[in-house]
């Protein structure tokens, strides 16, 4: 089945993201020492500050950070199962040297560190390398939303290229990542943004979205953003995108 927030034959999109976060107004806070959660004293009551879980985890081959999922996007026809397109477009952890934190799988091109240290989610897509063509999103929710307020998220995305069996594979065009209501489906969309990395191989661009919560939870998904036609007018790619999120990447702002 295909994602809900595919954008991955679409034309880049115009984003409303700012490229500079927006501070959030000084809050109180205690930390909960059994989380990496901080407890908010500003509001009725206490509460517990926006979250996202961090992509900074023990790396490792189908290894996905807490509540993060890998889901299908456009992977072909409806016969090829699910543990099939995850083998075809894998997701997993990956350090900046290695595929999968895996010393035998460099980079042919390393990464550079991103904003704080910390291992990166690597989303795979391809045609021609494997049978078909099948493509990887990586989801999750931003939790703890107060609904009429208005957040920040700032992550930062980049791409690579390694040797494989089939060959060297290719620099990926660009990432998307969509915010949609959990309990709204294809009609939840709140923010749908494309980050082209044209031109900027293994250089990590950090990205900050602005959007205002409609419910305690909304998800979050990073994909790959392709120019139109790009997927029909290519015979054979193979695209890493990575993806990293660090603690503390939700603020309120108002």
């Amino acid at each position: 089945m295909a994602s809900a927030a595919c954008l991955s034959t679409m034309l880049f999109m115009s984003s409303c993201s700012n490229e500079d976060a927006v501070a959030p107004s000084p809050a109180a806070t205690v930390t909960n020492d059994g989380s990496n959660l901080k407890t908010n004293l500003i509001g009725s009551g206490y509460g517990i500050s926006p979250n996202i879980f961090s992509t900074n985890v023990t790396a490792g081959f189908h290894v996905y950070p807490t509540n993060w999922v890998w889901h299908p996007v456009d992977s072909g026809p409806a016969t090829i199962s699910l543990e099939e397109q995850k083998k075809r477009a894998p997701m997993g952890v990956s350090t900046l040297d290695y595929v999968w934190g895996n010393p035998s799988l460099p980079w042919i091109k390393k990464l550079g560190p991103t904003s704080s240290p910390g291992n990166i989610l690597t989303i795979t897509t391809q045609k021609g390398f494997e049978k078909g063509y099948t493509a990887a999103s990586a989801t999750t929710k931003i939790r703890h939303l107060i609904p009429g307020k208005k957040y920040s998220i700032t992550f930062q995305v980049a791409t690579t290229i390694r040797n494989t069996p089939q060959g060297i594979t290719q620099y990926a065009p660009g990432v998307s990542f969509n915010l949609s209501n959990v309990q709204n489906g294809n009609d939840g969309y709140i923010e749908n943004t494309s980050i082209d990395l044209t031109g900027k191989p293994a250089e990590w661009v950090t990205k900050t979205v602005i959007f205002q919560a409609d419910k305690e939870e909304v998800n979050a998904e990073f994909t790959f953003s392709f120019y139109s036609d790009y997927v029909e007018n290519n015979n054979k790619f193979y695209h890493y995108a990575h993806i990293f999120v660090g603690e503390n990447a939700v603020k309120e702002i108002n």
